[in-house]
Order: C-alpha cells, then sequence, then structure tokens
C-alpha cells in the first residue's frame, strides 16, 4: 500500500466537479486539512489497513480516499478500528485511550461521527447493505482481553461514489462549518497508535457469505441453520435468509447455499 502525504488545500475530485461546481467548492477549500494522508482511489473489494500514529493528545489525522456508491441491498463500505489506542511509548500503560473518527464528504458535511464507548473502544461505521455482516472481535483493555461488538449491517444508510475525508483523533468533537474538529485531550497527552480499517465491497461484488451461524466456518451447520429459519426458526444472527437475492425465502436459497459451500461460487 502506497500513500501519499500532501500539505495542500487542494485536492482530487472527478473531472465534472472542476469547472461546473467550481464557484461553489473555491470559498470552502480554505477550511480543508493542510496536511492529509491520500488513500486514492478504493472502488474494488479490498480491506485497508491504516497504521494510526497521534503525536500528542490534541493531535488529528487526516485522509482522503474516493468511495464507490453503495445501496441497501447491495456494496457496502464499513469504517472501524480493531483496537483501542494503545501507548507508542515504553515504560507508561499499553492502554491509552479511545479513536475518535468523523467523515465528511467532499463539500465538509458531517456524515458519520463515532466517539467510542463502554470497554469496546471500538470505531464502528457501516453503509449500505443491510445484511449483517460478522461482528468485529478485538482486544479491549491493557490485559488483552477481547470482545465483539455488534455486527455491522449498512447503519450509517446509503453511500455516493465519492471523494471522502476520514479525521482520527481521540474524543474529539465536530464543529458545523466544516471539516473542523478540536480535540479534547490536551497536547502533553503521550504518544499513542491503532489501526483505521476501511473495508469495501461494491455492488457488483456480490456479497455471498456462507458462514451463516458466524462460527467461522462455511459448512454443513450452516444449511442447517438456514432450513431452520426458512422453516419459521430463530435467527440468531439475524442474516438475510434470501441467500440468492431473488426476492423470495425459500429451498432455492438452500440450493444456492450447498451450491457456495461445494466451491461454486456466488449464486
Amino acid at each position: 500500500m502506497s500513500l501519499n502525504v500532501r500539505s495542500s488545500h487542494l485536492w482530487p475530485r472527478p473531472a465534472s466537479l472542476v469547472c461546473s461546481t467550481c464557484a461553489l467548492l473555491a470559498p470552502i477549500a480554505v477550511a480543508q486539512p493542510e496536511e492529509y494522508t491520500d488513500l486514492g482511489s478504493r472502488l474494488t473489494a479490498q480491506t485497508l489497513e491504516v497504521p494510526i500514529l497521534l503525536d500528542s493528545g490534541d493531535d488529528i489525522k487526516w485522509f482522503l480516499v474516493e468511495l464507490p456508491t453503495v445501496e441497501a441491498d447491495a456494496g457496502f463500505v464499513e469504517v472501524f478500528t480493531p483496537v483501542p489506542f494503545q501507548c507508542a511509548a515504553t515504560g507508561c500503560p499499553g492502554f491509552m485511550g479511545y479513536p475518535s473518527v468523523a467523515v465528511f464528504n467532499a463539500l465538509g458535511a458531517q456524515l458519520a461521527h463515532d466517539t467510542t464507548r463502554g470497554d469496546m473502544g471500538d470505531i464502528r461505521m457501516s453503509w449500505g447493505l443491510g445484511d449483517p455482516r460478522p461482528p468485529i472481535c478485538m482486544v479491549v483493555d491493557e490485559y488483552g482481553n477481547l470482545g465483539c461488538n455488534s455486527p455491522l449491517a449498512g447503519e450509517n444508510g446509503v453511500l455516493d461514489r465519492g471523494w471522502y475525508w476520514i479525521a482520527i483523533g481521540n474524543e474529539f468533537f465536530v464543529r458545523a462549518d466544516g471539516w473542523t474538529v478540536l480535540p479534547s485531550r490536551p497536547a502533553s497527552d503521550p504518544a499513542r497508535h491503532t489501526t483505521l480499517t476501511i473495508r469495501v465491497s461494491p455492488p457488483e461484488a456480490s456479497f455471498c457469505d456462507g458462514d451463516f451461524n458466524w462460527d467461522g466456518n462455511t459448512d454443513q451447520d450452516d444449511v442447517l441453520y438456514l432450513a431452520n429459519v426458512l422453516a419459521g426458526g430463530e435467527n440468531p444472527t439475524g442474516r438475510w435468509a434470501d441467500y440468492n437475492r431473488d426476492g423470495n425465502e425459500d429451498q432455492d436459497d438452500l440450493l444456492a447455499l450447498v451450491h457456495t459451500i461445494a466451491g461454486g461460487g456466488c449464486p
């Protein structure tokens, strides 16, 4: 992965926007972050892991990325941190607090802002497909204890293709005037680190995870699970029973799942 750190008020944008909206963008551009990391265009299925190092308690890192269109029934984009902040120096406690992440569109409008809650220490944002993906499990404290968050299932709505700004820091506040975040931690706080993960699955990359029972395997137990759901049984994972996406929940979904498990790919 090649990351390009820029120091500029300018940012990449589709050619169609350069002239048609330049009058609108010009006054707003002054407020854009001067220093940021360009993650480039991420329009294909991928998981991008970005190392985060905050040099001080009030440090905020910015990223710019192009993301695809995702809808409620096709494709998804997810932004999350798999671990809380850890101390970046020796001789200090390993656990150093919770990340705060905000996502803005190209005009500086805030789309989502997640500050970690409770013991999980996780950031979780999800756009697009409402069929739940397995929960993310992570280390939740300095003792190595694991915890799992709730499933990701498009809670933040749909997303249009475009360039998006992502800010990550420690417990910051977002102002309403576009791109402005205010750190709430003192600069004297020690450096800390975590990983920002961006998972992209565009609509053309069919989501056909056969692990219906979320045990980490795709096998006969998942067929039994789906058969029970189709028969009116409980569905603890909340997965959509319409596995082949034909608008019906029936025997054809079981056959499609069997086909996937046998190595036949997505329906």
